[in-house]
This record gives structure tokens, C-alpha cells and sequence, in this order.
């Protein structure tokens, strides 16, 4: 089933095809599989809430596709298109909890 977000003006995209949301202000960049960068004047705090529990807020200006991640680390997250995005200290152990529910997903074990 492919859940289409509403990220901005008359923009919908599948919500699969997002891999990264980076906040600025009042703005935000919308990265997607496909390579295509949308600037939306929509906040972070509005798109987090339409989001599915696929995606977690690592850092105050960064949402991550939980699936698009390749490696992280104490402070960073390389995603699948090679972009960058930010863990803060007080989010790592959320963020690392939820790939784990993902990998045990995967072996079926949840």
C-alpha cells in the first residue's frame, strides 16, 4: 500500500520515495530516491506529524527514512544516496532502538 504525504503547496510524493526531510526555519528540503530536491514552505514539526513511524527525527533539523539508512555513527547517518544528516545526543539511543525493531522485524522474530 503506498501512502502518498503531502509535503507542500501542490506537492505529493509516495512516502517510500522520501529519504530524507532537513529543516530550515520555516523551510524544507525534501530529498527523494529518485535524486529530485523539493524546497517546501512547510516546517519539520508539520511534516513530522504526517509521517508514518518509518521515518524518526535524529536531530532537530534532520528526519531520516529509517530504511534509506546505509551506516551511523555517534554523531552522523550516511544515508543510501550518500547525504549526511546529523544524530543528536539525546536522540542516538531512540534512533538506534528503532533499527533494531527493524532487524528483528526482518528475522521475523516481531
Amino acid at each position: 500500500m503506498k501512502t502518498e504525504i503531502h509535503i507542500g503547496g501542490r506537492i505529493t510524493l509516495p512516502e517510500e520515495e522520501i529519504i530524507l526531510l532537513e529543516g530550515h526555519i520555516n523551510y524544507t528540503n525534501v530529498y527523494t530516491k529518485s535524486g529530485d530536491i523539493h524546497i517546501v514552505a512547510t516546517t519539520l514539526k508539520l511534516l513530522e506529524n504526517r509521517v508514518s513511524d518509518r521515518f524518526y527525527r535524529s536531530h532537530k533539523k534532520y528526519i531520516v527514512n529509517l530504511k534509506e539508512i546505509e551506516e551511523y555513527g555517534q554523531t552522523n547517518i550516511r544515508l543510501k544516496n550518500q547525504k549526511q544528516a546529523l544524530i543528536s545526543r539525546r536522540r542516538r539511543q531512540g534512533l538506534v532502538m528503532e533499527l533494531n525493531k527493524i532487524e528483528l522485524k526482518k528475522a521475523g522474530i516481531i
